[in-house]
This record gives structure tokens, C-alpha cells and sequence, in this order.
């Protein structure tokens, strides 16, 4: 299944990032390629983490991103963005996938961004820090929908996104949305994929059972066709009652069944008449 929880924990992480063409993906890039601009967090770059130590991959989080620019040498933002994204690795380098934009911002507004459409950063744009976001509202923690807030961090609420058919439950220590293969462990307390039923639920369960078989056949109007080599009625008053009953054409003089029993009745083909089979050899039965 898909990760559905969104952190907002304390995973904190702080890197450089650059823009990708045609895309709204981020480059995830090193601290020390800010050393140009002189920015006071280069001397970090060897300590704090990356996305992809401090989140994981494949893992939604919440980003903000800073971009600057140096004028008369003075750092001034000059816009930014707050999201829910996702880190993905394409061969030996990082990126960050932007799925939905809460904010865009500079130093004196914040606006929404129309259908939560995450802004293109210009190639041009290398002064640009990408962080860890805590949503400050609970609107924003659950901009994802069918969410629901809990607790994973101490006081640190989490939203989980839950899936059609499923429930919200705790399993290996992470609140998520539970299906049901995962739900039949729960019950079973092991890795065991199959639930396992006490008698008494087996009872329950199919106590009913031979009369909704039975009703399904009476009003099936449908034919009915089976593979089954014999349909065996175990007790001695057994009877089949029908309108009709039909042998199918499909012996013939050479060709009847291989082990025949006493009581056997076929239609032979070439002869054109029913066959009964008495032990011994098969016998036409008479149509007069």
C-alpha cells in the first residue's frame, strides 16, 4: 500500500535545491553549493541532513522553500512555497516531488495557489534552501483528503490519508490506514494472511448456509452445469424428480463407459434405444 501518513515530526533536515526543466520536481543539491552567496548555513552542511536521511524516500512530508537573492551583498527573500512533497531517487541522484502547494509567499503576503498548483522556480534560480514545514493550523495538516489528525510524535500531530476500504489502525508502531490483509494479522497476531475463526464463529458463519444454497439453486432459471463424474444420493429412499429426464446421445456400440455398474442406464447412439447395465453385460431396455 501506499504511505499515507504526511510527517510533521521532528525529522528536520535543511539542503540546497535547483529547478528542473518542464517540470515543478526539485533537484535535491548539498548545502556547500551556497558557499557563492556566502550563506550561514554552509558551515552545517557536514552535520544536518539530507531529505532523503532525515525523511526517507517515498514518504510524503511537509517542504518550505526559501529562494533569495544577494543584493549589494544582502540576502532578501524574494519568494517562497509550503507543500506536501515526496523524495524519489533516479539513479544516483535525489529529487523532490511536489504534489500540492498550500502557500506561495514573499516578504509581505501569503496567497493560495490556484487548484494547490506548486509554483516553476526559473533555472536561473540557484540561491534556493528547501526545509522541513510544520503546518501552523489544522486546515493545512489536512490538506490531503479523507484525513484524519493523529498523534505519531508527542505533540506532534500527523495526518493520515485513508484509503477506500479501509480502516485507521496501529500497526508496527505507525498509525495508518489498515486494509484488509492487514487487518486479518491484527486479528491473528502474527504474519499469517488467512483469519482465523473459532468454532462457535464457524458456526455463525455457516449455520444458514445449505438453505441460501438450496434457495440460489430453486430460483436460479438458468442451466446449471457441472464436471462432477457422480452425483451420489446417500440415502436409500434418495429420489431425483423432474419433468424431464435426459441421457445424452453419447455412446454408441463400440464406445460405452470404460466401468460400468449394475444400474447404469445409457443411450447408444446407433442403436437408438436406452441401454441398462445388469453386472454382467449392458441390455436394451424396452420402449414398448
Amino acid at each position: 500500500m501506499p504511505v499515507q501518513t504526511i510527517q510533521t515530526g521532528n525529522n528536520y533536515f535543511l539542503c540546497s535545491a535547483s529547478a528542473i526543466a518542464d517540470s515543478t520536481d526539485m533537484k535535491i543539491e548539498s548545502l556547500s553549493k551556497l558557499a557563492v552567496y556566502k550563506d550561514e548555513n554552509v558551515e552545517f552542511s557536514d552535520i544536518v541532513s539530507g531529505p532523503q536521511d532525515a525523511i526517507g524516500l517515498n514518504q510524503r512530508f511537509f517542504y518550505k522553500i526559501d529562494k533569495y537573492e544577494m543584493y549589494r551583498g544582502k540576502k532578501t527573500l524574494v519568494s517562497g512555497e509550503n507543500g506536501i512533497g515526496e523524495i524519489y531517487k533516479k539513479r544516483k541522484n535525489f529529487f523532490m516531488k511536489r504534489h500540492f502547494a498550500l502557500y506561495n509567499y514573499d516578504q509581505n503576503s501569503y496567497s493560495k495557489p490556484r487548484n494547490g498548483s506548486p509554483y516553476r522556480f526559473s533555472l536561473a534560480d540557484d540561491y534556493i534552501i528547501l526545509q522541513t514545514y510544520k503546518p501552523e493550523n489544522y486546515f493545512d495538516a489536512l490538506a490531503a483528503p479523507y484525513s484524519v489528525l493523529c498523534s505519531v510524535e508527542e505533540r506532534t500531530p500527523s495526518p493520515v490519508e485513508l484509503q477506500e476500504g479501509t480502516l485507521l489502525g496501529r500497526l508496527d508502531d505507525v498509525i495508518q490506514s489498515i486494509d484488509s490483509k492487514e487487518l486479518r494479522q491484527i486479528l491473528n497476531g502474527d504474519s499469517d494472511i488467512y483469519l482465523k475463526l473459532t468454532d462457535q464463529e464457524i458456526q455463525h458463519v455457516f449455520k444458514n448456509i445449505k438453505n441460501v444454497i438450496f434457495e440460489t439453486i430453486r430460483n436460479n432459471s438458468d442451466g446449471i452445469t457441472t464436471k462432477s463424474k457422480i452425483i451420489d444420493m446417500l440415502t436409500p429412499n434418495s429420489s431425483v424428480e423432474s419433468p424431464i429426464l435426459r441421457a445424452k446421445p453419447e455412446y454408441t456400440n463400440k464406445k460405452r463407459p470404460t466401468k460400468p455398474k449394475p444400474g447404469m442406464i445409457i443411450f447408444n447412439r446407433d442403436r437408438k434405444c436406452f441401454e441398462g447395465y445388469d453386472g454382467e453385460s449392458w441390455k436394451t431396455l424396452s420402449m414398448e
